[in-house]
Formats: C-alpha cells, structure tokens, sequence
C-alpha cells in the first residue's frame, strides 16, 4: 500500500477534515411497497455524530415501526484512527439521491475527492441503497415485509492524473437500533449464521430478523445505554473491532455488523442487512393450530 497516496487520500474521506458543517440536510426520503413503509430523516451530525434517525412499518404509512435508527459508518484499516459516519466531508466532496418511479427504493450516493494541483481527483464512492417490499397480509392476518438495506464501496484511485492506483482494506458497519421491546423488554439469538432474531419479551409474535450478507460479516449485540454499546463503539475515538455475540439480552438492544472489504483499484464490494418482520418463526407459531387470537401489537419508538 502507497501509504504516501493513502493519507491524503484519507484526508479528503474524512480522517482529517471531519466537520458537521457537511451535514447531509436532503437525504431524507420515504419510500413504501404494498404495506411496507421506510423513512430516512435528515442528518445533520457529520462524520463524528450518530447517523440518520428512521422508521420502517409493515403496517401502513400510520402503522407502528419496528426500528429508530439505520446507519453506515466507515474505516480505511491501518489509516483511520478511528469510524466515520458516512457523510460528505469535505468542500471538494459530494452527494446525490436518486429514486425511480417504483418509488419503493432509493439510493444516497458519496463521492469523496481529494485536493491536488490544479484540482481534485476522485478517491472514494459510498452509495447507500434502501429498498423496501411489502407482501400484504400472510395466511395469520399478520402484517408482513422486508427491508433492504444495501451498501457499495468503490474504489476510485488510479483514475486521472495526480491519482495513483491504490490499494486498501475498507471496514464497513451498519447500524441499526430495532423497535421490539414490550414491557417485558426483548431478547435476542442467533438463529443461524447470518441472521439474529429480535423477539418482544412480551408479546413472542412482535419480532424481526435481522440478516448479513457480505465479506467477513460479523455481528455484535448489546444494550443500548453505557460506553460499551454497538453506537457508542462507532462513535468514540478509537478504532473498533466489533467482537461477534449477544451481551445484554434480553433488555433493550440494538445491533450492528461489520465487512471488511480488500479493495483494489476500480474495485466494488457490497454488503447488504435485511430487516424481516414478522420473521418467519412468527408466522410458524401463529399456524400452530391457531390457538390465540391476537389484538394490535404495538411496537416501541424509540
């Protein structure tokens, strides 16, 4: 790695110029399919804040969501000392929101450029997808969807002049606070390798699934108060590591997950979270025989 090209290449990503004066005021987006409702608000934290606040229903544009908050944050291994909320940077960095006709997508797409003479070259491409799918109501008359939550680094080194090919190691984290908790709170487990499942602790039906798709994914459950919760990890000062497991369950959680990407020059790798709700296990519970007849269940906005 040309370390002489990485740092301040890293400068122009945000290592070095991190300011909420670039705040991504106009991101904000709603999209919807069929029952399935997401919407992204307005961030105006930087690179050092929290991320983007959201909301995601499968019950109508008026119906309960099931998360708070879902968010991207970054590191360049071995270069940033630290994450980075994925948010424009610098004066000579962009972004643009694009959503087809469909309406049930959307797309933020970073462009993060560095200064040189005469100019500034391209170095980074962060594009933030979120698509949403509502099925209707399965065969229990339960409210059922998906969301996508997709994100695509590219490496954009060695094009033009002043721009060498540069080769480097891409942390990419999610995060995503879920709105399952009762009064009984909500526990989560690891049903598969892939995938953890959020139940509430007083209503078993109330749940979502919350699935990693991409390189060395790694994913990590905590309490969301103290120092050694998931957001606080990101957004501290120091490099993280995400450790895999589940601490603080039941009670009220929340989760992220990490992909390290090795990223030659020209290079695109992408990871992608899939939210389900009610997750499968649910609507399997619910056919046992039909047993209990079920009342709106509310879930929690945090």
């Amino acid at each position: 790695m040309d370390r002489s090209v990485l740092i301040p290449m890293l400068a122009a990503c945000g290592a070095m110029v991190a300011s909420p004066a670039y705040a991504q005021v106009g991101i904000a987006n709603t999209i919807s399919n069929n029952n399935a409702v997401f919407t992204l608000q307005d961030y105006t934290g930087g690179q050092l804040g929290n991320g983007a606040g959201a909301t995601f229903s499968v019950d109508g544009f008026l119906g309960p969501s099931a998360m708070s908050q879902a968010w991207w944050w970054g590191r360049v291994q071995g270069s940033d000392p630290r994450e980075f909320a994925i948010s424009v940077s610098n004066a000579v960095s962009s972004f643009a929101v694009s959503k087809p006709a469909s309406g049930d997508e959307f797309t933020i797409s970073y462009f993060y450029n560095r200064v040189v003479s005469g100019g500034s070259v391209p170095v980074l491409r962060v594009d933030l997808n979120w698509r949403v799918a509502g099925y209707g109501l399965n065969e229990n008359n339960l409210p059922y969807g998906q969301l996508f939550q997709t994100a695509t680094v590219t490496n954009l080194t060695g094009t033009g002049a002043n721009n060498p090919a540069t080769t480097f190691t891409y942390n990419l984290f999610n995060y995503n606070d879920l709105g399952v908790m009762g009064p009984l709170s909500e526990s989560a487990t690891q049903i598969n390798p892939s995938t953890i499942r959020f139940v509430d602790g007083s209503d078993p039906f109330n749940r979502v699934d919350y699935n990693v798709q991409g390189p060395n994914a790694v994913m990590r459950v905590t309490a969301n108060t103290g120092s050694s919760r998931v957001r606080s990890l990101l957004t501290n000062s120091t490099a993280t590591t995400l450790a895999a497991g589940i601490v603080g369950s039941p009670g009220d959680l929340e989760v992220a997950s990490q992909f390290t990407f090795s990223l030659a020059a020209g290079q695109s790798q992408s990871a992608t979270i899939t939210l389900t709700v009610p997750s499968p296990g649910a609507v399997a519970l619910v056919g046992l025989g039909g047993l209990l007849a079920f009342g709106p269940r509310s879930r929690r906005r945090r």
